[in-house]
């Protein structure tokens, strides 16, 4: 089988057929990517084969890569064999009998404690003020002018990710008709294209959106995306984690904390606050309840700290 013919007519057939994400198109062609080149350094190879796939598996293994990884590397190349099989490009996958089951620990989700979250919400808005402050005295009005509608933004945007637990790629993804404010609901298309919609609460959500809405008005743009760029189109996944590090750096909270923070972190409010497990696992759009599950962990950690903190008992003299 040629790989350089299969492998974009297999990333074609994800995008026309499947309708999959540019982000999980992406994966899927770095993974494949990553195969080919250490396949021309196995010259002992005239054809995949089982023994290939499991030569592979321990070339991944020695470099020291996490299970997941591996575990992600395979799942791709399991889908394009059994596209290549499908098309009749082969006879036999060659990865047909190897194990599905790699060992992959759950790590704890990373969550933010109550003062960072409203130290980071705050940030866009201290931004924004000292923009307007500047606005007063400077001549660049056109600059700080965009700088002030992207904090606006911006503001917006964590509020709604913190408020609904949506994925960055979710949040992104959303266009103009996918957000009733009237009535505090977004419908979300999550990971297979499934969709589902999301209540928000909160008043304070629906106030900085409005507030981005009349901001977002002022551009001249014919993007159906709600959160636009500084040139009108959709906002990347990448310019919003370049922000989210820079609010961190702002307010002074030196961790590895990623915009997927905030989803993590609602989750486990939500959990804290006595919300049911399965309510969770619709919000966040989980296939498996296994995955929401995770959270009940950070949650408990948090419960056991703060009865080890708080509760009276060893103080007690008798």
């Amino acid at each position: 089988m040629d790989l350089s013919r299969a492998v974009p007519e297999y990333l074609l057939m994800l995008k026309v057929e499947q309708n999959a994400s540019p982000h999980t198109i992406s994966s899927y062609r770095y993974d494949l990517e990553l195969f080919q080149a250490w396949l021309k350094t196995e010259s002992l190879f005239l054809e995949i084969n089982p023994d290939t796939i499991r030569k592979y598996l321990s070339y991944m293994r020695d470099s020291g890569l996490e299970a997941s990884t591996i575990k992600r590397r395979i799942a791709s190349l399991r889908s394009f064999f059994n596209f290549a099989l499908s098309e009749g490009k082969l006879e036999k996958s060659p990865i047909q009998r190897i194990a599905r089951n790699f060992k992959t620990p759950r790590h704890t989700p990373k969550v933010l404690n109550p003062e960072e979250i409203t130290a980071l919400l705050q940030a866009p808005e201290l931004l924004r003020k000292s923009l307007e402050e500047k606005l007063k005295i400077s001549d660049n009005t056109k600059k700080i002018e965009r700088g002030i509608g992207a904090a606006v933004r911006d503001k917006a945007m964590l509020e709604l990710m913190f408020a609904t637990g949506t994925r960055i790629s979710e949040l992104c993804g959303l266009d103009i008709d996918d957000i009733d404010i009237a009535n505090c609901l977004i419908k979300v298309r999550g990971k297979g294209n499934k969709e589902r919609v999301i209540s928000f609460n909160q008043k304070k959500t629906r106030f900085y959106l409005e507030r981005y809405y009349r901001k977002r008005c002022e551009i001249v743009s014919q993007e159906k995306a709600v959160f636009l760029n500084r040139f009108g189109k959709r906002i990347t996944t990448r310019s919003v984690e370049r922000n989210f590090k820079k609010f961190l750096v702002m307010v002074g909270i030196d961790k590895p904390f990623t915009p997927h923070a905030l989803r993590h972190t609602m989750a486990t409010c939500l959990l804290d606050n006595g919300a049911d497990i399965r309510a969770v696992q619709e919000i966040l759009g989980h296939t498996n309840i296994a995955t929401t599950q995770i959270y009940t962990k950070v949650s408990t950690a948090r419960q056991h700290a703060v009865i080890h903190k708080f509760h009276p008992r060893d103080k007690l003299t008798s």
